[in-house]
């Protein structure tokens, strides 16, 4: 995918054009009002349903009506006078569930219905519906949450009711009043489902699995659930906390885990959850727009999307909207660390050495001389040597001037094995925890590990003639870390791990004559950077779909452009002949070619003695031909990358003498040197690519929006193909930019800009031309995306108002 995703969305929306579209939307007559809805923890079927109006400072029913095989409902009112509905499902003597908990419901096993306790019920609180329209309403254990919101603050009011809904939407990432519940247990259904509708699905299941948990039961365990939102927060001590409700989310996630678009919406909600949430508490607020009318909703929704592209676009780089944060870390991040892991590398290095040296491995301490990399003593090691079903190393160092260290080390080798016992082994690992420090930095390891998993079990024999060579299956990094930058007061705490798989030998892109047939499958890194009084957060993670057939470190060293030399014994392409030939040379000092003049030059003596310096223009020695048969030979790879190799520059000098200027003597020079500049090209193609998600969590300071935390996941499915969203969350309300990229042309794709109450700002290209709308979480469209002839883009609105969107 392309850097600086956010910008690119919001540049997408201000160069649009025109859409012509009709309104979404319905109603039955205009003489009765409907609600209609699914009735869902998992699905229930033949439920009771009743409808109650809220007048006069109580409940009056109004309706009643039964669930479907598939959890609808549809319920014409009588009597209705327009105010706030309440919407209950209750069981009845028929009333059965769908389980959509993966560990299964009180015996019952996923996809099988159970039936429910008679004091099970799930409430649902609309506000006012006009007379003659339908109102959507779905009853879930989260409309549960917030109609006791709404009940316990006494204040029933369509204001106060759309706050409460808006404020749940944010824990669901969807409208959990529009967005109709799926059977999540159904394949049909699964494959059929909106990512909003998924989603609520998933959210659905975490909320039976934390309900099923209660030892009270199902109808106990919900009424706690929405219990646990009446004060409009979720704390670590109510019966609903927000790391119980991202748990469940994880666990019921496997569910949909082949859907990749719906799995990344979920992912980013947990992230929204996890970030939001502060010693403990989670405090979701309602969008802008819950209690406006259609028309107000879209147009708050546009003004946040022109608001943070203006913001976006004003900045010279967009990276600069974290620039003080990316100045903290590369503060944290500098040469004097990374110079440090080189000297603990080498200390180490030299450690174990010394210990090979002795011969036989003991247990006890010894010193070991530390020296640079001239041989000069810098110091000393005091290395103790243990074992406890493993070789241990602790490592402490004196009188080195540049470091202090401080390490220990654990492997899974006994010390058995490294004195002559033999050993069967299936992986080898190795753990470091300690210090490493200087007067500048200080990098502290905590259970950092290093685990190699072998395609089959090594033999560890010391006596043998020789040691033989794993294959690597996998390779595993992991640990904690903590960076220091003594003298700015700045540091990095966090974690980070690598997970490396086989690389398929045919997959292999590497130019090296041996390569290491690993790939990188998986990279995290998290932690928080602090410096300057402040801090912030930031993590970013790569999962890699295809790493055992993607040779990502081939990719990683890979340059369009690479220069080779190569060295070959004797006038290898006969120069003097070529000389004395055509040129009349009875000797040859030296030949040149280069294929910038392009010309091949020869410098020597004629048949008389005299001096010559003669050039044919051209490639007269083929040097071209054999600088390719030299790259092809010595880069089986090479062919790969590009079957019609271009050699853009290339070289030749050859000379009969070499002159010695230290003992002032010339001698017969056996060499030909060959150099060039080649053209590698993209390393990925349209059937060689990386393909994968990244996701990055991080801080943002934009313009209107201070203290942003931004969600940003990408999806590549292809070469010039995938999706992108990006979340930013701010004052516990969210705004998320979808981008959908399909083919090579940089204007086709779709970007929807949406809030958890369902307005959507959906912006679409093709072939240049730009068409878009807004749309209610019902699908009704209210405005419309149109150019002027001036070359603004003007949203009309379905009330005859507009406004641009520059």
């Amino acid at each position: 995918m392309r850097k600086h995703i956010l910008a690119q969305a919001i540049a997408l929306v201000i160069g649009g054009a025109v859409l012509t579209g009709c309104g979404g939307g319905g109603s039955t007559s205009p003489t009765s009002t409907t609600i209609d809805g699914v009735a869902a923890k998992g699905i229930i079927k033949f439920g009771k349903v009743k409808a109650q109006e809220y007048k006069s400072d109580s409940w009056s029913d109004v309706g009643v009506t039964t669930t479907g095989e598939d959890g609808s409902y549809t319920l014409t009112l009588s009597n209705y006078a327009g105010g706030p509905l309440m919407l209950t499902v209750e069981p009845q003597t028929n009333t059965v569930m769908v389980c959509d908990v993966q560990d299964g419901c009180s015996g019952t096993v996923y996809g099988q219905t159970i039936a429910l306790p008679n004091n099970f019920l799930l409430k649902a609180i609309v506000p006012s519906v006009e007379p003659g329209a339908t109102q959507h309403a779905q009853i879930t254990p989260f409309s549960d949450m917030a109609a006791a919101r709404v009940l316990a603050a006494d204040s029933t009011n369509d204001d106060a009711i759309n706050n409460a809904i808006s404020e749940v939407n944010q824990i669901v990432g969807v409208n959990i009043i529009e967005t109709r519940p799926i059977d999540i247990t159904n394949d049909v259904a699964r494959q059929q489902a909106t990512t909003e509708q998924l989603t609520y699905a998933v959210f659905n299941a975490a909320a039976g699995q934390i309900a099923l948990e209660n030892t009270e039961g199902l109808a106990s365990g919900l009424e706690k659930l929405a219990q646990a939102f009446e004060d409009g927060k979720l704390d670590s001590v109510d019966s609903l906390s927000s790391i119980a409700l991202v748990n469940a989310v994880k666990t019921q996630l496997k569910s949909i885990e082949n859907q990749g678009e719906a799995v990344t919406a979920i992912n980013t909600q947990i992230s929204i959850i996890e970030t939001s949430t502060q010693d403990g508490v989670y405090n979701p607020e309602s969008s802008p727009t819950p209690s406006l009318t259609a028309v107000e909703q879209a147009k708050q929704l546009v003004s946040q999307a022109r608001t943070l592209g203006n913001s976006v676009a004003s900045l010279e780089d967009p990276a600069l909207a974290f620039k003080a944060d990316i100045d903290v870390a590369a503060q944290v991040i500098d040469d004097d660390a990374s110079a440090l892991i080189t000297l603990t590398g080498s200390v180490i290095d030299q450690v174990l050495s010394a210990l090979e040296a002795k011969g036989t491995y003991t247990t006890g301490t010894t010193e070991v001389a530390i020296k640079d990399n001239t041989g000069a003593d810098i110091g000393h090691a005091s290395v103790t040597v243990t074992d406890d079903n493993g070789v241990g190393i602790s490592i402490s160092t004196s009188g080195i001037s540049s470091a202090a260290i401080s390490l220990s080390l654990s492997t899974n080798v006994p010390l058995a094995v490294l004195n002559g016992d033999t050993a069967s082994l299936s992986s080898g690992s190795i753990k470091v925890s300690g210090t490493v420090s200087n007067a500048t930095t200080k990098l502290s390891l905590s259970d950092v590990s290093l685990t190699a998993a072998f395609t089959q079990a090594v033999t560890l024999d010391r006596n043998a003639s020789s040691m033989p060579e794993p294959v690597l299956r996998s390779m595993d990094f992991a640990g904690g870390i903590k960076l220091e930058d003594l003298v700015h007061a700045m540091s990095f705490t966090g974690n980070a791990s690598f997970n490396l798989v086989a690389l398929n030998a045919s997959a292999s892109r590497s130019l090296d004559q041996a390569p290491i047939l690993l790939s990188l499958e998986k990279a995290s890194i998290s932690g928080t950077f602090a410096g300057n009084g402040s801090s912030f957060s930031a993590s970013a993670g790569l999962n890699l779909t295809n790493a055992a057939s993607f040779d990502t470190f081939a990719y990683l060293n890979h340059e369009p452009q690479m220069w080779q030399d190569y060295a070959i014994d004797g006038d290898a392409l006969k120069a003097a002949e070529y000389a004395k030939t055509n040129l009349g040379m009875t000797s040859l000092d030296y030949a040149l070619y280069s294929a910038w003049t392009p010309e091949t030059c020869f410098s020597g003596s004629d048949d008389q003695g005299n001096s010559t310096y003669q050039c044919d223009v051209g490639d007269v020695l083929n040097v071209d031909a054999a600088f390719k048969a030299k790259l092809a030979a010595s880069n089986p790879n090479l062919s790969t990358f590009n079957p019609n190799l271009q050699v853009n520059e290339v070289g030749f000098s050859f000379s009969a003498y070499e002159y010695d200027y230290l003992t002032k003597t010339q001698t017969l020079n056996s060499t030909t040197w060959l150099y060039g500049q080649f053209e590698l090209g993209s390393f990925e193609s349209a059937s060689y690519f990386a393909q994968g998600s990244l996701s990055v969590n991080l801080d943002l300071a934009l313009k209107g929006y201070p203290q942003t935390k931004a969600l940003i996941s990408v999806n590549r499915t292809e070469l010039e193909g995938g999706d992108a969203l990006v979340t930013l969350l701010h004052n516990g309300s969210t705004v998320t930019f979808k981008l959908v990229k399909a083919g090579t042309n940089p204007t086709d794709g779709t970007l929807t800009v949406s809030n958890p109450d369902g307005v959507k700002l959906i912006v679409t290209g093709k072939d240049g031309d730009v068409s878009g709308k807004v749309t209610l979480a019902d699908g009704t469209q209210v405005g419309t995306l149109e150019k002027s002839g001036n070359g603004l883009y003007i949203i009309r609105y379905i009330d005859g108002t507009f406004e641009t969107l520059q």
